[in-house]
C-alpha cells in the first residue's frame, strides 16, 4: 500500500524569483509528530509574519501538500541492495521520514518516472522526487544508482523543514551519500538538492542533469551541501551546475556547465571551492539576463531581500575555465569575490574578468569587492556608472588589464560610459600592469609596481604616477620632476704656445748710379 504523508500549510508567504522561476518562501515552524502505527503523517504549521520578505508577487492562501510514495522509511534501519521504484506523478520513489532515525541504504537502486503537477510545489517541498529525506530523518547512502525522469522530479531531496528564517534552524535532516550516481533528464529537475536548514555531505558522486532549469546542485533557503570529490555536469540551458540560495562548498570536485553558467549565487550565500575545476559554456541568457557571464551573483529583485545581502565566491587553488561571455558578474547585490592561485582560462573574446552594473532585473545595488592573491588577472573589468569596485591585490598577484565603464550589454544597448566608484589596493608583491588608460577613484600602494606601459592612470581626476598614499585615502598624484643630468666638466684645452715667426727686413734700396 502505498504511503501518504500529509502537511497542510496555512498563509504561506512565498518570494518569487525570476530565476528558474523558483521560489523562496517562509514556513511556519514543523512539528515532528510522525506516527510508525499510521500510513500517513500530518505535519502542521502556524501561520508566521514574514519581515524579510517584501516581494512585489505575493501570494497568501491556505495549501495542502501531499507527500505521496511508494516505499516509506520511518524506523530506524539498514537495507540493501534494494530497488525502489514510482512511475506515477507527483510521487516520490522513496521516503525516508522519522523524528532522528538512522537509515542505512547500501548500493539502492531508486528510479521515478511521472511529471509533477506544479513545479513550484515540487521544486519548494521536493514532491516528485527520486528520493526525499525529511521530518528531522539521518540518512546514509552508500554506492548505487537514483534515475528520476520527469518534469520537476529531482534525483536525491533533503527538505529541512521550517528552514534557518527569522532566526530558527532547520528541524535536523541530515544525509549522507557517497559513491553513487544521480542523474535527471527532465526540465526544472535537479540532482542533489538540500534546502530550508538541512545538511547533505556527498563524496564521491557522479550527478548529470540533462533539462532546463536543472541544476546539478542547489542549495534553497539556506541548505548546506559539503562536497568531495566526483564531478557534477548539467547540459540544458539555464542549468548550472551549482545554483546556491544556501552555502556550498567542494574540495576536488568537477564542476561543469555545457549551457549556462557553471555557479549562480543567489542572495546572502556563499560557494567555496578549493582545488576544483570549474567550466562554463554559457551558451544562452536566461530570463531577464542582459549578459553573458560564468558565475553569476545576483538578487533577482529588489525588495525581495535585505539590499545590504552579500553573495560570496571563494576559489583556491583549481582551474576556472571560461568559454563565453564575461568571467564574473555582479548585479542587483553586494558581491564578494576571493580568488588565491586560481588558473582562469578567459576565452571569450572581448577578455573580461568582471562587470559590475545593472541588468535585466529590478534593483540597483551593483557593488563588488574582489580579492587576488598568488595569480593573474589578464583582461579587463568593467564597472558602470552606478556600480562600485573594490580591487584588493595582494601577494603574489598580476593584474594586466585596465578598468573602465564604457558598457554595452549583449543586446547592444549602452549601460554605462563613464566609469562608477573605484578603489584599487595595490600590495607590496603585487602588479599592475596598465593596457589602456585607466581611471580610478582612489589608489593605495607604491608606483614601483604599477607598469605604467606607455598609458596614463587617472585617480581622482589628476593624471600622472600616483605615489604612495595610506589606505582609505586617495594617491597623491604628481608630476615626477626630472633632474637635469649634469654634464661632465671639461678641463679646458690648453692653446699651444706657438713661437713667433721672425719678420723679414726689408731690403735696402739700391741707390741708382748716374749715367
Amino acid at each position: 500500500m502505498k504511503k501518504l504523508l500529509l502537511i497542510k500549510t496555512a498563509a504561506l508567504s512565498v518570494a518569487i524569483s525570476a530565476a528558474f522561476g523558483l521560489t523562496s518562501c517562509n514556513f511556519g515552524g514543523f512539528g515532528n509528530n510522525a506516527s510508525e502505527a499510521t500510513t500517513s503523517t500530518s505535519l502542521s504549521t502556524e501561520p508566521t509574519a514574514d519581515t524579510t520578505a517584501t516581494s512585489q508577487t505575493e501570494t497568501e492562501s491556505p495549501k495542502e501538500i501531499e507527500f505521496k510514495t511508494s516505499k516509506k522509511i520511518s524506523a530506524e534501519t539498514t537495507e540493501k541492495k534494494k530497488s525502489y521504484q514510482s512511475k506515477n506523478a507527483d510521487e516520490c520513489a522513496l521516503i525516508v521520514n522519522g523524528s532522528k532515525k538512522k537509515t542505512v541504504l547500501n548500493a539502492p537502486s531508486i528510479t521515478k518516472s511521472g511529471d509533477a503537477a506544479s513545479t513550484d510545489i515540487s521544486s519548494r517541498y521536493g514532491v516528485n522526487s527520486a528520493l526525499l529525506v525529511m521530518n528531522s530523518a539521518k540518512l546514509t547512502v552508500s554506492g548505487g544508482t537514483v534515475e528520476a525522469a520527469g518534469k520537476g522530479a529531482a534525483g536525491v531531496y533533503a527538505y529541512g523543514g521550517y528552514g534557518p528564517q527569522n532566526g530558527n534552524s532547520g528541524d535536523g535532516t541530515t544525509l549522507t551519500i557517497s559513491d553513487a550516481k544521480i542523474s535527471t533528464t527532465g526540465d526544472e529537475a535537479p540532482g542533489f538538492v538540500t534546502t530550508n536548514g538541512s545538511t547533505s555531505t556527498g563524496s564521491n558522486l557522479t550527478v548529470k542533469t540533462e533539462g532546463k532549469s536543472a541544476p546539478a546542485i542547489r542549495t534553497l533557503t539556506g541548505g548546506n551541501i559539503n562536497l568531495t570529490n566526483g564531478s557534477y555536469t548539467t547540459n540544458g540551458t539555464s542549468s548550472p551546475a551549482i545554483y546556491s540560495t544556501g552555502n556550498v562548498t567542494g574540495k576536488k570536485v568537477a564542476i561543469t556547465a555545457n549551457n549556462s553558467e557553471a555557479v549562480v549565487l543567489d542572495d546572502n550565500y556563499t560557494v567555496t571551492l578549493n582545488d576544483s575545476t570549474v567550466t562554463a559554456n554559457n551558451t544562452k541568457r536566461r530570463e531577464n539576463a542582459k549578459f553573458v557571464n560564468s558565475i553569476l551573483l545576483f538578487q533577482p529583485a529588489s525588495g525581495v531581500f535585505d539590499n545590504n545581502s552579500m553573495a560570496s565566491f571563494t576559489m583556491s587553488g583549481g582551474k576556472l575555465i571560461s568559454k563565453t561571455g564575461h568571467v564574473f558578474h555582479v548585479t542587483n547585490i553586494k558581491g564578494v569575490i576571493s580568488l588565491s592561485g586560481v588558473t582562469i582560462q578567459n576565452e571569450d573574446k572581448e577578455g573580461i574578468i568582471l562587470s559590475v552594473c545593472p541588468d535585466g532585473w529590478t534593483g540597483n545595488n551593483n557593488v563588488a569587492i574582489l580579492n587576488a592573491t598568488n595569480m593573474t588577472l589578464a583582461g579587463n573589468i568593467l564597472v558602470a556608472k552606478e556600480g562600485k569596485l573594490t580591487l584588493n591585490l595582494s601577494s603574489g598577484a598580476n593584474f594586466i588589464g585596465t578598468i573602465k565603464g564604457n558598457i554595452t550589454n549583449a543586446d547592444g544597448e549602452t549601460v554605462s560610459t563613464e566609469p562608477g566608484i573605484i578603489h584599487v589596493n595595490l600590495g607590496e608583491k603585487a602588479t599592475w600592469t596598465l593596457t589602456e588608460d585607466t581611471y580610478i577613484t582612489s589608489f593605495s600602494g607604491s608606483m614601483d609596481n604599477v607598469r605604467l606601459n606607455g598609458h596614463k592612470l587617472t585617480v581622482s581626476g589628476s593624471t600622472s604616477e600616483p605615489t604612495a598614499a595610506p589606505t582609505g585615502k586617495p594617491a597623491t598624484v604628481k608630476k615626477p620632476t626630472k633632474k637635469p643630468k649634469k654634464k661632465p666638466t671639461k678641463k679646458p684645452t690648453k692653446k699651444p704656445t706657438k713661437k713667433p715667426t721672425k719678420k723679414p727686413t726689408p731690403k735696402q734700396p739700391t741707390p741708382q748710379q748716374n749715367p
